[in-house]
């Protein structure tokens, strides 16, 4: 498919997200192609979704948009696959005309005509965004600096919204751990 026409066809879609009053991220690389130790190519093309949908900066299902005859099954799989990688609970697959949201913690999937409102996926998401207190802590904005100026990434942004929802259930202490040199000094910050 050229490039217009895919351009051509992703403005619905787009128009579509922005009316159901979703932020939304384009072309999200979930990972960059794995290392060959043979072959011109020394990594392999990264793979990404074609959306991730975020709310009060809080990231909640990512979006495969499939058009033509392509069948909404085999992308609400992939979808679904992204998802689980992601760690989200929303996977979304779109063919341009039909909505399936496939919901990882119970499996259900629903089929409409258009995308579904932030507001629809948090009432079934396992967040505390409707908390008193803690729904503000999550959707707060990053605190930036000269030496961070870039964005939380996404497992940073789902581990400070884990801690504050492991607080939210009335615990009092946590643990995180994190590989070195991902940014744990940074994110630990945005929760104090």
């Amino acid at each position: 498919m050229s490039f217009d026409k895919e351009n051509l066809l992703r403005k619905p879609t787009e128009q579509a997200l922005a009316n159901a009053g979703w932020e939304f991220e384009r072309e999200a690389i979930i990972a960059p192609g794995r290392f060959r130790i043979t072959g011109e190519s020394k990594r392999e093309p990264s793979q990404s979704a074609d959306y991730l949908l975020r709310f009060n900066g809080i990231t909640l299902a990512v979006v495969e948009t499939k058009y033509g005859s392509v069948d909404l099954n085999a992308a609400i799989e992939q979808a679904n696959s992204f998802a689980r990688r992601w760690g989200l609970q929303f996977a979304i697959a779109t063919d341009g005309a039909r909505w399936a949201v496939r919901n990882l913690s119970s499996e259900h999937v629903r089929i409409s005509e258009a995308p579904p409102s932030p507001e629809e996926l948090i009432c079934q998401a396992d967040l505390p965004l409707n908390s008193d207190g803690w729904g503000l802590a999550i959707s707060a904005k990053p605190f930036a600096d000269k030496a961070h100026p870039s964005p939380l990434r996404l497992y940073q942004e789902q581990a400070i919204v884990a801690t504050l929802s492991h607080f939210e259930k009335g615990n009092r202490r946590a643990s995180l751990l994190m590989s070195p040199n991902v940014g744990l000094t940074f994110t630990v910050f945005q929760l104090i």
